[in-house]
């Protein structure tokens, strides 16, 4: 993924969040500034025309060496088999990480799936967690603090030493029908499938899984009709069935 259509190098990043109120305001305009930090500027502004609208507003500077932008999941882990599925509060979040500010910022599953699964392309210090869905826009912040907003596609494969290389269609999210999923432990303790598969159980040394590299793999266990496989702490499961 690359920083070829609209960059920001070592600028302030403004995050936009925008919240509708119904609120009983004065006729003028309310600004309200606050600095969180070296860094750290939180904006609201509030007006009543057309409508009461307050526009809450965090504006960082990426080159700022003493502040960092970075993606966080609920309880770290899109799925543990709990109540929640992989939930958590915002709030609970910015604590358990000592985030300054936190801002949910993707859109995710629900009903009897993992509800903790990013619905896009999510990456955690240089590991990807889940693959990009469709054509929608991500933000990036690079190590050096550049900025930048694309539309990644994912591009992966599974190649045996012996046979034709084979598509991988997703990463740590629920597999459906004539697709093959790969499987971290990220994504909770056991894949928790609906369909049966066959399973490749495998261990590595090159672990996490990173964007733009390969990772060799070393096939321990081969298991049919599977549904519920564990997730081995330093490998992968790579899932496929139709």
């Amino acid at each position: 993924m690359k920083p070829d259509k609209l960059t920001y190098s070592r600028l302030r990043v403004v995050l936009w969040i925008i919240v509708l109120v119904a609120l009983f305001v004065p006729a003028q305009a309310a600004r309200i500034t606050k600095q969180l930090a070296p860094g750290v500027v939180l904006t609201q502004e509030v007006t009543t025309e057309p409508v009461p609208l307050v526009v809450t507003a965090v504006e960082v500077e990426t080159s700022n060496p003493a502040v960092k932008v970075k993606a966080a999941i609920g309880q770290d882990i899109v799925c543990n088999g709990d109540p929640l599925r992989g939930r958590e509060k915002i709030s609970s979040l910015a604590v358990r990480k000592g985030a300054l500010v936190a801002i949910n910022a993707d859109f995710f599953p629900f009903g009897d799936v993992p509800t903790g699964d990013p619905l896009n392309v999510c990456i955690i210090d240089g590991e990807l967690v889940s693959e990009p869905a469709g054509n929608r826009a991500v933000m990036a912040v690079l190590d050096d603090g550049t900025v930048f907003f694309d539309i990644p596609r994912l591009d992966a494969e599974l190649r045996l030493a012996t046979g034709a290389p084979r598509q991988i269609d997703g990463i740590n999210r629920t597999r459906s029908t004539n697709q093959v999923v790969l499987y971290t432990r990220t994504f909770g303790p056991t894949t928790q499938n609906k369909f049966k598969s066959t399973d490749l159980i495998c261990t590595s040394d090159e672990l996490p899984i990173r964007v733009g590299r390969t990772t060799k793999l070393t096939i321990t266990d081969v298991k049919l009709d599977a549904v519920d496989t564990p997730i081995p702490e330093n490998g992968v499961v790579i899932s496929g069935g139709g």
